[in-house]
Parts: structure tokens; C-alpha cells; sequence
């Protein structure tokens, strides 16, 4: 008999303990969705995609004229 007492136990105390944490898990959900689309974090991302994208940019730039100066430097040793 106790072991019914404890197994029926264990099953009510899973079954809230997992909708809590359901309720739990969407709540941090939600939360971090409206987090993520506030206009505050929206334009920090954007302002970083910008820099990001800048400095991409440049850093091809620099590795193509490195790469340009490297051919010429093998061009010229070659021949």
C-alpha cells in the first residue's frame, strides 16, 4: 500500500512539476521575444550590421591588394 501512496506520488508531483515548467519556459519565451524586437535592441543590431558590414568591406579590400602585390611579386621573380 505505501508504495501505491508513493508511485501516485511521484506522478502527481511530475505532472506539476512539468506544467510549471512549461509555464515556466514559455514565459522566458516570451519574454525574450519582446526583448529581442524592442526598438532599442533593433537598432543597436542594425548599427552593429553596419560596422560589421564596414569593416568587411574593408578587409577585402586589403586582402585583394595584398593578394595583387603578391602576384606581381611572384610575376616578377618568375620571369
Amino acid at each position: 500500500m505505501k508504495i501505491i501512496i508513493f508511485a501516485a506520488g511521484v506522478a502527481v508531483g511530475y505532472i506539476l512539476g512539468a506544467r510549471a515548467g512549461r509555464m515556466g519556459y514559455e514565459r522566458l519565451r516570451e519574454n525574450a521575444r519582446k526583448f529581442a524586437n524592442s526598438p532599442a535592441v533593433q537598432n543597436v543590431a542594425s548599427s552593429v550590421g553596419d560596422v560589421v558590414g564596414s569593416a568587411a568591406n574593408l578587409a577585402g579590400d586589403k586582402i585583394s591588394d595584398a593578394l595583387g602585390s603578391v602576384e606581381k611579386k611572384l610575376d616578377d621573380a618568375a620571369g
